[in-house]
């Protein structure tokens, strides 16, 4: 029997606001090349303290620079390689969705239910 933990990436550190910076940037690119904040980091680190993590036996990752700098505690921890799978890419969020926390793109969830 196989367990797949699902992880979501931990915070960014650019807020949402210093996208208008006025550079024509692609908003899935912005978002797939913030990295994490220092609290990010450190809620990434104590993933290593779950017991259930300390001994599994592969991980996936999508190309956001977030997940992957979340992902690489365990990946030493375990001594393992990341794996990018572009099956669990991010998604590109709307702006709309950052500014207003209750907002939902068709039938999925809002960042407050998240």
């Amino acid at each position: 029997m196989k367990t797949i933990y699902l992880i979501r990436h931990s915070g960014p550190f650019v807020e949402i606001d210093n996208y208008s910076n006025g550079n024509k940037i692609l908003w899935s690119e912005f978002n797939k090349n913030m990295i994490l904040s220092p609290k990010g980091e450190e809620n990434a680190k104590k993933l290593c303290n779950v017991e259930e993590l300390k001994n599994i036996s592969e991980i996936y990752s999508s190309n956001s620079s977030r997940a992957i700098e979340t992902a690489k505690y365990l990946s030493e921890l375990n001594n393992l390689k990341i794996k990018l799978d572009d099956r669990i890419n991010e998604r590109d969020f709307e702006l709309k969705q950052f500014n207003d926390e209750n907002y939902k793109v068709g039938y999925g969830e809002s960042q407050k239910e998240v």
